[in-house]
């Protein structure tokens, strides 16, 4: 790879002094000069010990951002723990509580091999981290108001089903008041029975009506 990446970038052998590769370790010495000089190796360093999820990144998307450092400086000469303990501590909040909860808060005790392919597996298959920090707000926010209004959902689903029954069993609500009919209030509280115009109107619908109920004391059939 290293010879072709030569040949590819105009870098020819035959312009090497003679003798001044003897090896393979001295091709690939003059490959890193020519490719990555000090200051680039630093500059990549600096990214991969810095780096940090930026405010609206997914956490797929920096993984694979942070991956992508160490591909452009694959003479980095971190250890894989490193690499993995300086991606977990750059993450948000929520994205490490996630990760917590995929490894069954057993992160401390899995390998390094096996902590980065269980991110590998999970940027290609999406998963949940397809969404930003904004995106995770909002949908929090959708859930507390769901949340919030369950316990009055729960009550309208009763009543529903109440009534529903008391339809299917053909049950008919109690008349409360005798004078207007109605089922919002009993008869010492209706109104049109207090705007009777006499109350010699009002003894005779009691009496009346008493007479003509069969469980009342004065009940009198004709």
């Amino acid at each position: 790879m290293v010879v072709k990446t030569c040949a590819n970038d105009g870098l020819s052998l035959n312009n090497l002094p003679p003798r001044s590769i003897s090896s393979w370790d001295d091709l690939l010495n003059k490959f890193m000069t020519r490719y990555y000089p000090p200051s680039k190796t630093v500059e990549w360093r600096k990214k991969i010990t810095h780096f940090k999820q930026e405010e609206d990144e997914t956490l797929s998307d920096a993984w694979e951002r942070f991956s992508d450092y160490f591909l452009q400086c694959p003479h980095h000469g971190f250890e894989e723990q490193f690499r993995i303990e300086t991606f977990y501590g750059s993450l948000i909040k929520e994205d490490m509580i996630l990760i917590d909860s995929l490894c069954q808060g057993k992160l401390m005790n899995m390998t390094p091999p096996q902590v980065t392919k269980l991110l590998e597996d999970m940027a290609l298959k999406g998963y949940d981290w397809g969404l930003t920090r904004s995106e995770r707000k909002s949908n929090d926010r959708g859930v507390r108001s769901v949340g919030a209004s369950a316990p009055l959902e729960a009550k309208l689903d009763k009543l529903i089903e109440v009534i529903l029954e008391d339809k299917k069993q053909g049950k008919r609500p109690v008349m409360s008041c005798d004078w207007c009919s109605s089922t919002n209030h009993e008869m010492a509280e209706c109104q049109e029975m207090k705007e009777a115009t006499t109350l010699e109107e009002q003894v005779n619908f009691v009496a009346n009506a008493r007479a003509n109920n069969p469980y009342s004391n004065t009940y009198n059939p004709e």
